[in-house]
């Protein structure tokens, strides 16, 4: 019979998905999309070494490492002319979301989420 491995939160320090861990956290993939994908591996704090790989299909980050912005819970639908909110299942993050938040280590590691610009129009 073959075993496979539990999967685990690639960032140091954190237990999600270890057997000894009673809190339950999502797990994310690494992202498809080349370009965020490498943005991914630039804000985690882990250097790759024999042992681990960003590239492997096994890497996950738990749901802890984003801004709560950044994740989607519910889905909206609308039915009958009536907007419904319909909680998932699964979670699922934004496209352009980053794991940010990495509580055990150094606050340093923790980088805030920038605010979005709101473009202003000056009349000339």
């Amino acid at each position: 019979m073959e075993t496979t491995m539990p999967l685990t939160c690639c960032v140091p320090g954190c237990r999600s998905g270890y057997r000894s861990t009673t809190e339950k956290a999502s797990l994310f993939c690494l992202p498809s999309d080349r370009e965020q994908r490498h943005r991914w591996k630039r804000a985690i704090p882990r250097q790759e070494t024999d042992a681990f790989r960003f590239e492997s299909k096994a890497v996950r980050v738990c749901e802890k490492h984003f801004d709560p912005t950044d994740i989607i819970r519910a889905d909206e639908f609308e039915i009958s002319g009536q907007s419904v909110l319909l909680q998932r299942e699964k979670l699922k993050l934004r496209f352009d979301a980053l794991p940010r938040i990495f509580e055990n280590l150094p606050a340093y590691f923790t980088k805030p989420k920038p605010r979005s610009r709101l473009t202003t129009r000056k009349s000339v």
